[in-house]
């Protein structure tokens, strides 16, 4: 008896939904556990491939059926089925662009569609977020603002993009009116309106208070939110304050969102023009070839800045002149009088005739404001001869200053100086005494507390009994130095001299660190007597070195320095290196062409053959041969260790004999 195993049609999997955008489809996908080798057949039972072009199909139910056949077991077959689905969503159609006010509360997105569209979408921004279908059209920049409604559908999804066109409201709320505070007599006035969707407006205002005026209409264009509008002075007639209301803001390219009849107002005071009294003005005589100091107080006149126009009349004549800008506070201000505008001795009467402020513009054009002043002269001085002498001194000591001047008479006389540079100090109503045309003031030592250099300068000199000193402008003036004592450094082993070199005090000093100033050397550590630098230093003595323009200033401290001086010997190295490492390239005898200019040197290696001859004219051996002796490329010689003689030529001097090794 023969078993087969029967052949398996499989399993169906269940009811499958295809989307006809899915294109091709495996039937084999709608079974499990089938044997291969079967057929498929369709409902008519025609047979088809297992792979189903679905993209032409109509929407419904299809029925295909797997079967697998064997001789001895009969044939297996199972029955599979799907749907195919041709929905497609609907999301309506957009009804046209719509414009809506930035202040509206709120706009549902629903009413740019047709109505056709299929409920449950979504909402998306421009950006591709999700929102609300009711918006805030606050929340979005005024302009055109695009949104997308998109349905999902069981196989094709659908969306339909939106515009609405947002417009800038005027928010009465918000807008400001500004005018400054006050206004000049006779000028108009600027009044500006902030915070305005930018356009062209025609405004309706109305003037209260001192100046009554019903409705005017003015023209304005606003740029960045704010525009402006004057107020003609033909309105302005009175002094005092004024009110003005704004009752209408009017679009002259209308749109629904830019109308308003909102009431804003602003005050503002119309002032009379800037005036000045005979009795706000006092001046002193003035000393010839000095400003006039004109002193203006108690006016009325705010705080700001102004410009007069003065005449100033002498027995010679008239002249009128416009001052620079002159700064009033509290009422208060003083006005230099240039000194070419005064330059006559003479009476002068000075008379301001107009006031104007800066700041607003307000003019006073008949003012009548007078005083009077004289010019006297100046003491017959020769003030080219005064001359300043001092000289230097140590940091924290009193400096004498001498006044010279021949032309001056003797006697007491004030003075005013000031010192600057490194420190700044001054003095005035010093009294001194000119005694054959000099005097003397000091400096205070607590003043010269900074080492550099400093300057005097004579400011002036007045001897109380006539009315003008006399004033000196960088003519008498003297500069000097403050020391603080600094101590001089010596070089490590700077100290030591060969005997052949003769070393004097010159050659102590250039053994110093960077020496800042002229050196002085002594036999003592306080006073002693101070060598010449020619002269020779001694072996084993102590010197004592400081700076020498300080060299009597208290507290500073002399350097103690002890002289070794030795006959200075060859120094005879034991070895070098010169494999181009830029360190101990050639064999190099210390002292020996200082000293010996007259020696010769021959260099043998180990079997007695010379590879090097040199004299003062030769360099330092550098490992290569100038003999001709065996090399190991270009001249150089092999690592190893080499013999040397070297005659001195010195009476009295054996040849010196040794051995050297060369490494490369």
């Amino acid at each position: 008896v023969t078993v087969e195993q029967s052949l398996s049609s499989g399993d169906f999997v269940g009811l499958t939904t295809y989307c006809t955008s899915e294109g091709t489809i495996d039937l084999f996908d709608l079974l499990v556990n089938e044997d291969t080798g079967g057929i498929w057949t369709d409902a008519s039972n025609n047979t088809v491939s297992n792979e189903i072009d679905i993209t032409s199909l109509t929407a419904g139910t299809y029925n295909y059926t797997y079967t697998v056949s064997s001789a001895s077991c009969g044939d297996n077959a199972t029955e599979i089925s799907f749907v195919i689905d041709t929905s497609v969503a609907n999301a309506g159609n957009f009804t046209g662009l719509i414009e809506v006010c930035n202040l509206d509360a709120t706009f549902d997105l629903y009413t740019l569609l047709d109505g056709t569209q299929d409920e449950g979408g979504v909402w998306t921004n421009s950006n591709n977020e999700i929102v609300s279908s009711i918006i805030t059209p606050a929340d979005y920049n005024t302009g055109t603002n695009t949104f997308t409604y998109t349905v999902s559908g069981s196989c094709v999804s659908d969306s339909e993009t939106v515009q609405i066109e947002i417009l800038e409201s005027i928010d009465m709320d918000a807008v400001t009116l500004s005018v400054d505070t006050e206004i000049c007599y006779g000028t108009q006035a600027l009044v500006a309106l902030q915070n305005i969707p930018d356009g062209v407006y025609t405004i309706t205002y109305s003037l209260s208070g001192s100046n009554t005026v019903g409705d005017q209409n003015a023209n304005i264009a606003v740029n960045a939110g704010t525009g402006s509008f004057v107020v003609d002075e033909s309105l302005l007639s009175n002094v005092g304050v004024t009110t003005i209301s704004v009752t209408e803001i009017l679009p002259q390219e209308t749109n629904s969102c830019n109308t308003s009849s909102a009431t804003i107002t602003a005050s503002f005071e119309v002032v009379e023009g800037p005036s000045i009294a005979t009795s706000a003005l006092s001046i002193d005589n003035v000393c010839l070839g000095n400003e006039g100091i004109l002193t203006i107080t108690n006016t009325n006149l705010s705080d700001g800045d102004y410009q007069l126009t003065y005449s100033l009349e002498t027995t010679s004549g008239s002249n009128s002149y416009t001052s620079e800008t002159i700064s009033f506070a509290n009422g208060d201000a003083v006005f230099n009088i240039p000194v070419d505008q005064i330059s006559l001795t003479d009476a002068y009467l000075l008379t301001i005739t107009s006031v104007v402020n800066l700041d607003t513009g307000c003019a006073n054009l008949n003012t009548d404001a007078f005083i009077t002043f004289e010019v006297t002269d100046v003491p017959d001085i020769d003030v080219d001869q005064t001359k300043l002498f001092t000289q230097n001194v140590c940091l924290g000591v009193a400096n004498d200053v001498i006044i010279s001047n021949p032309s001056i008479p003797d006697g007491d006389y004030i003075i005013e100086y000031e010192v600057s540079g490194v420190v700044n100090y001054s003095e005035s109503d010093l009294i001194v005494t000119l005694i054959d045309g000099e005097a003397v003031f000091t400096i205070p030592g607590e003043v010269l507390a900074t080492e550099g250099t400093v300057s005097v300068l004579l400011v002036n000199l007045s001897d109380g009994a006539v009315e003008c000193p006399i004033y000196f402008t960088d003519i008498a003036s003297a500069t000097f130095e403050i020391y603080n004592g600094d101590m001089i450094e010596m070089e490590e082993e700077g100290n030591i001299f060969c005997e052949q070199d003769m070393p004097t005090f010159e050659s102590l000093t250039e053994n110093l660190i960077n020496p800042d100033g002229e050196v002085a050397w002594y036999d003592a550590a306080v006073g002693g007597n101070m060598y010449e630098n020619t002269d020779m230093l001694e072996p084993g003595v102590t010197y004592y070195g400081v700076y020498a323009d300080y060299a009597d200033c208290p507290n500073t401290e002399r350097l103690a320095v002890t002289v070794d001086i030795t006959y200075c010997d060859v120094i005879i190295p034991d070895g070098f290196s010169p494999n181009n490492d830029g360190v101990n390239e050639t064999f190099t005898i210390h002292n020996l062409r200082e000293y010996y200019p007259n020696f010769e040197i021959e260099i043998f290696n180990r079997y007695g053959n010379v590879v090097y001859k040199g004299n003062f004219d030769t360099p330092d051996w550098d490992g290569k041969t100038n003999t001709g002796a065996v090399t190991i490329g270009s001249n150089g010689v092999p690592t190893g260790v080499y013999f040397f003689v070297l005659q001195l030529h010195i009476e009295g001097r054996d040849a010196i004999q040794g051995r050297l090794y060369l490494n490369r």
